[in-house]
């Protein structure tokens, strides 16, 4: 390995460890497919939201002019912006604190309990199975889809693109839109 693979290697790692960002999506649709009741991506159709600045304001519009029009909508953000359940709303509105903490509860115990190749999800692949399942328990119309950190390695990247080409993906992909991205994130 060349010292600037090496170097580079080590960076992600480190970050990886004291981050607890563990990028991929095998263990998210493990989950999704083997360990939850049924997949929730298949009653879902999703606008995702990808880039540095600006994807929070750009689900908040969406959401906004998605239930004026009418429809159900599901909103999911991350990082949360007050509290952990305000990243989960539907119609605006956050999942109950109560209910939350039940979901991820039950989230958590059956990923401690799944045999999954992939290993334990992240605690963000947690979270995000957690929204997933809301919407699809509530029947959202649209999900208005925030991604994380990781880009096209990204536990919310994992929906099928308009035009069918993603190979992991499940449920509808509607809209893809990509905000700014900033130069340290080019690299």
């Amino acid at each position: 390995m060349l010292k600037a693979d090496s170097v580079a290697a080590n960076v992600a790692a480190s970050a990886e460890r004291s981050t607890g960002i563990v990028l991929g999506l095998e263990r998210i649709v493990h989950f999704l497919e083997k360990t939850l009741p049924y997949d929730p991506r298949t009653k879902l159709s999703v606008v995702h939201v990808a880039g540095t600045n600006g994807k929070g304001s750009v689900c908040a519009l969406v959401s906004e002019a998605l239930i004026a029009a009418g429809y159900k909508v599901g909103t999911f953000n991350s990082p949360h912006f007050l509290e952990p359940n305000d990243a989960l709303r539907i119609q605006g509105m956050p999942i109950p604190e109560s209910e939350h903490a039940e979901l991820r509860e039950w989230i958590r115990t059956l990923d401690a309990e799944s045999q999954s190749p992939s290993g334990q999800l992240t605690s963000f692949e947690q979270v995000t199975a957690s929204a997933l399942w809301w919407f699809a328990q509530n029947d959202v119309d649209i999900a208005v889809v925030e991604v994380g950190m990781g880009g096209l390695r990204d536990a919310t990247n994992v929906f099928a693109s308009p035009d069918g080409r993603c190979s992991l993906g499940v449920g509808r992909s509607l809209v893809q839109c990509i905000c700014p991205v900033d130069e340290d994130h080019l690299g």
